[in-house]
């Protein structure tokens, strides 16, 4: 069942220009982000990647040690430190997609190198969407940096509560595993403070 307090929607891959940084660290050293290879790899994915987002508003205190956020808590000092000064907090969801997934994985029985190129290529994609759609979000409001579950003392469990807050399933199409991974693969979550 939809939350009804989720906005959601898609962004047109043509409005997310990849960050060529991100995109240089992903693919290492020795590859040139303007070589043929990589420019149609980048093409590829494009024709592919479909920008989703789901994100909604939620309550937030931090009591007794633990970061509360409705019903749920948790224990992280990192997260604790993050959103220091704030009453209410982003859950956000984004996603490029289950047809990257495929075109990764058709491209591992071709080319593992193409393979290669195009992974790291939907990472940076996904990453400057994340970038760009919370930019948007967040626009006129005063926020902390965003902070993942997974990322430092934030448990990873985390995950199932914020995906099942933004209904992300029927939202956006993202699944959580059984080992806490999402699927499509190239899908990122963020808490992001509202101060």
């Amino acid at each position: 069942m939809m939350n009804k307090n989720v906005i959601f929607g898609s962004t047109s891959v043509d409005l997310v220009e990849i960050n060529k940084i991100e995109l240089s660290a992903r693919l290492g050293k020795g590859v040139s982000i303007d070589s043929s290879d990589v420019i149609k790899c980048i093409d590829k994915y494009q024709e592919c990647a479909h920008y989703r987002f789901a994100y909604t508003k939620i309550a937030y205190k931090y009591e007794n040690s633990l970061c509360c956020f409705g019903k749920y808590s948790v224990y992280s000092p990192s997260l604790a430190t993050v959103l220091q000064g704030s009453e209410e907090v982003i859950f956000l969801a984004v996603s490029a997609g289950i047809e990257v997934d495929k075109l990764i994985n058709r491209s591992a029985i071709q080319s593992p190198k193409l393979s290669f190129y195009i992974d790291a290529i939907a990472s940076a994609g996904i990453e400057s969407y994340m970038d760009y759609i919370s930019s948007k979000i967040c626009e006129g409001l005063n926020v902390t940096k965003r902070f993942s579950p997974g990322y430092a003392d934030f448990p990873l469990e985390f995950q199932a509560y914020l995906l099942n807050i933004l209904s992300a399933k029927d939202s956006i199409g993202i699944n959580l595993s059984n080992d806490l991974l999402m699927k499509p693969t190239k899908s990122i979550t963020a808490v992001i403070g509202i101060t």
